[in-house]
């Protein structure tokens, strides 16, 4: 299991509630100890606590180092059931990454975690860039298309 008191790196991770949108936006400026994520992951939450629940997220991760199977099981069995009890569900996900991190994405253990937050309906879905995430979120607060019917995918590109 992964250590749950490690400092953010402030100069990595930013983290920011857009108004505008509804949409609470995650970044990674760079490659990080994946130790460090669930502390990232939890400045998350209590920022999206602190606007309403916010269950629209999209996390820009092109920059930042891929998560090992600790970090995937962590947030599948600790994190997901914390962020469904507290924010209301579901809870969408985009997550930008960049095409290089595509296989990981599509490997056995990210598969793991979508099940594992799926039970709790936390939704992770994958994007290659910020547009297409960004119209997603926007697609999932207005109700359309039907969630049941991307469910299949997981990963979508331009």
């Amino acid at each position: 299991m992964l250590p749950m008191d490690v400092a953010l790196p402030a100069k990595n991770f930013t983290c920011a509630y857009d108004p505008a949108t509804g949409i609470l936006r995650g970044h990674w400026a760079g490659p990080g100890a994946v130790a460090t994520l669930p502390a990232c992951y939890k400045q998350l939450l209590a920022v999206a606590q602190a606007h309403k629940d916010c269950r629209f997220w999209l996390l820009d991760m092109q920059h930042r180092d891929w998560h090992d199977e600790s970090f995937a099981r962590w947030f599948g069995e600790c994190f997901a059931p914390q962020v469904s009890a507290a924010l209301g569900q579901p809870v969408f996900i985009a997550c930008v990454v960049r095409p290089g991190q595509r296989p990981q994405v599509e490997h056995m253990r990210t598969d793991l975690l979508l099940r594992l937050a799926a039970e709790v309906t936390i939704f992770p879905f994958y994007f290659d860039n910020v547009a297409n995430a960004t119209a997603w979120l926007r697609d999932q607060q207005a109700g359309d298309p039907p969630l049941a019917s991307q469910l299949a995918a997981g990963y979508h590109s331009a």
